[in-house]
């Protein structure tokens, strides 16, 4: 079964307690076959120079909830 996430990287905005979540591509996993990742856009480091990107279950286009990461 394949199973399909969101691509994101958090982006801490100043004055807000939670990251915003920003959609860099789609992740696809296979049982048996190698996860594959679609980037759609170039994340950028911190300041640290590192990038983390996370995967969230994948959700309807016309929804805007905060899911929780995988």
């Amino acid at each position: 079964m394949k199973k399909v996430y969101d691509v994101s990287q958090a982006k801490d905005i100043e004055g807000q307690e939670k990251p915003k979540w920003l959609n860099c591509g789609v992740a696809f996993v296979e049982e048996g076959k190698k996860t594959r990742i679609k980037l759609e856009v170039l994340p950028l480091p911190d300041n640290k120079g590192e990038v983390w990107l996370t995967l969230f279950a994948k959700k309807p286009k016309d929804t805007n909830d905060n899911s929780e990461p995988l």
